[in-house]
């Protein structure tokens, strides 16, 4: 297809689904700079390849701190929301899905075919594919083209310089990660070698137990939210799954109309984690919540999504996070401290434990593949762990109870 027309057809998309006027006006900028790169190289018809060193030479531009990092930001992605729509026909919306590591068809080709085999669900191939990328990005970075051209000694000095940028909690994960992924390279024959002489050593994780949300501070944001208005009506609807059910946020954000059976009074879905099915109660507050939202507030679409963006171009929720800004901005409002979304469902798993639930229904409430994953909410149960501390009767230190 012909760049020029190309372009126009993904401005008139733009301006179908409503985009603001200035973000118009620059993605217009942006098209005709593109336009005009094409052209400098004689091409007339769409070329990823120019494309990309477009980019590349802004970037450079960036770098000697002669473009904004907002413009930059701008123009890399409206570039790839071209070659996304000149591939699929389909304008990309979310900003979430830009990818923030560009990488050779060849890395790019052998990455998706790994994730695909190794993983079920698209959120476990979303995070398969992090440390995979990041070896691509500094192989790279290093003028390592091939996968054939690695040594253990790449591997060790990847990690060496990976390990500062990440947490004492990532690293394990990391290191998991890249044991598994060289492994399945060299049994594919990308490889000499599976390099797991790099890996052979354990590695200790440290277990932050993270608090549950205080009652009075859930109670305080719920009453702060004006439930006469439309965001309003949206944000007590998605508040109220999270503090009822336990719903986490990526699935709260993905929940569809279909998922509702409200003849039998259920919420099914399948979870955006693990991927197993869930079952949860629709209570009463919690239907009238959603349905108050849906046949007063909901803007009227096609999308199978429940919550959508209160402005154009309207569209589901990208990710999770914007769910956690929406309990923050209440939290700020009622004047209490924000922990976020997860905070909700934490405080659910604490309230069941503390109420002597089974720690196996708990489990099934909250969706856990194993009761592993729910250890951690009989940490929060500090009642009864009072009960559980030994007594001091006969361990008084010297001088107890004398000035």
């Amino acid at each position: 297809m012909q760049i020029e027309k190309l372009s126009q057809q993904f401005y008139a998309e733009m301006e179908k689904l409503q985009y603001k006027v200035k973000y118009l006006k620059e993605t217009s900028a942006i098209l005709s700079k593109i336009v005009a790169y094409h052209h400098s190289f004689d091409k007339t018809e769409v070329d990823s390849a120019i494309i990309e060193e477009y980019i590349q030479a802004r970037e450079k531009l960036f770098a000697e701190d002669k473009l904004a990092k907002y413009h930059i930001k701008l123009e890399q992605l409206t570039a790839w929301r071209l070659l996304t729509f000149a591939q699929t026909g389909k304008f990309e919306t979310s900003p979430f899905n830009f990818p923030k590591t560009f990488l050779t068809p060849y890395f790019d080709k052998i990455i998706e075919k790994y994730v695909c085999t190794v993983c079920e669900t698209k959120q476990q191939r979303k995070s398969r594919a992090w440390a995979p990328k990041r070896f691509a990005k500094w192989l790279l970075g290093h003028k390592m083209t091939d996968y054939s051209q690695v040594t253990v000694y790449d591997i060790r000095q990847f990690i060496l310089d990976e390990v500062d940028s990440l947490s004492s909690k990532t690293v394990p994960t990391f290191r998991s990660e890249m044991r598994r992924y060289t492994k399945w390279l060299y049994e594919n024959n990308y490889t000499n070698s599976s390099f797991g002489e790099i890996f052979d050593f354990r590695f200790a994780i440290e277990r932050k137990v993270r608090p549950a949300a205080l009652p009075e501070n859930v109670a305080s944001a719920l009453k702060a939210i004006d439930r006469t208005t439309e965001g309003g009506k949206r944000s007590y609807a998605i508040l109220m799954l999270s503090v009822v059910l336990g719903l986490r946020g990526t699935d709260a954000a993905k929940l569809k109309l279909s998922d509702i059976d409200w003849k039998s009074g259920e919420i099914r879905i399948s979870q955006s984690k693990t991927g197993f099915p869930l079952a949860l109660p629709l209570t009463q507050d919690v239907g009238e919540a959603l349905s108050d939202y849906i046949l007063n507030a909901r803007p009227k679409t096609n999308f199978n999504e429940i919550f959508l963006t209160l402005v154009p171009p309207i569209r589901p929720f990208a990710h999770s996070s914007c769910l956690t800004k929406v309990y923050n901005h209440y939290c700020k409002k009622a004047g209490v401290a924000t922990t976020g979304i997860q905070s909700l469902r934490r405080a659910v798993g604490k309230n069941l434990v503390v109420s002597g639930t089974p720690i196996t229904t708990v489990a099934q409430v909250l969706g856990h593949s194993t009761i592993h994953n729910t250890k951690q909410y009989i940490a929060l149960d500090t009642v009864h762990l009072k009960e559980c501390a030994l007594s001091f009767t006969g361990l008084e230190p010297r001088g107890w109870g004398h000035e």
